[in-house]
């Protein structure tokens, strides 16, 4: 475990959710609502495209090529298209609900599972809000 680089993220403000995709990508998710591309040996960003806002993670489904990146204040999955290292294309917005943020896929069917709740109004300047009890459900998406 050493660290062999550092990369920047230009415009990525809040780096939060990072997959690896084995031809030698990166998909990281930007708290700002952007996934920047990176190509994992140079560094080069490649590619840049718009999400929800403040995603906290990047699911990627190798059997379909996808990462998907779910985005907690806006309520909606961002599914990216990954065909080819310079193919890079959102396919498609799904809206979720407002909260779910991180995932799973399952790789055999294709389902993508989001954990969500609903959330009480922060109870200050600079606090996160806090989970309902009695509201934390799973939310499970099929094609």
């Amino acid at each position: 475990g050493q660290v062999l680089a550092r990369y920047p993220l230009p415009a990525c403000k809040g780096p939060t959710g990072l997959a690896y995709i084995p031809d030698g990508r990166l998909i990281a998710a930007c708290g700002n609502g952007a996934v920047r591309i990176v190509d994992a040996v140079t560094g080069a960003v490649m590619a840049g495209v718009t999400i929800g806002a403040f995603p906290d993670a990047v699911i990627y489904d190798p059997k379909r090529a996808l990462a998907m990146v779910p985005s907690g204040v806006s309520g909606t999955l961002t599914v990216i298209a990954l065909s080819g290292s310079a193919n890079n294309m959102v396919v498609d917005t799904v809206p979720t609900q407002v909260g779910a943020r991180t995932g799973a896929v399952d790789t055999l069917s294709g389902r993508v599972y989001l954990p969500a709740a609903e959330y009480n109004p922060p109870a200050g300047p600079n606090q996160r809000p806090t989970p309902k009890p009695g509201t934390f459900n799973v939310l499970v998406l099929d094609r």
